[in-house]
């Protein structure tokens, strides 16, 4: 049985579209987000391999973080190849995957 762990962390710079995480396996995911400082505007987007980035693929779309608030999505599921996009609005806040690699 896999053990949990953290796939991936950043802290996107403003406005930017940031890969968070390029998944090499089917995965089990949860998401946390931080925000540091004053509120924060995020998304994020799961795009499926060989897809680009587009409309479709967003799950957050500049939602609202207050400020010193944690996030969290539980969950999510990720195939070979998938792609975890994220963006902050301010820069303020910082992203984390964790869960377990599936057989």
């Amino acid at each position: 049985m896999s053990t949990n762990q953290i796939f991936a962390q950043c802290k996107p710079n403003a406005e930017t579209d940031t890969v968070l995480y390029l998944s090499t396996g089917n995965v089990v995911a949860n998401m946390w987000m931080g925000n540091q400082s004053g509120e924060d505007y995020v998304r994020i987007a799961i795009v499926p391999h060989g897809n680009p980035l587009s409309n479709e693929s967003y799950i957050a779309y500049d939602t609202p973080i207050a400020t010193n608030y944690i996030f969290y999505l539980q969950t999510l599921c990720f195939g070979v190849g998938d792609t975890v996009y994220v963006r902050s609005r301010m820069g303020t806040s910082s992203f984390t995957v964790t869960g377990q690699m599936l057989p």
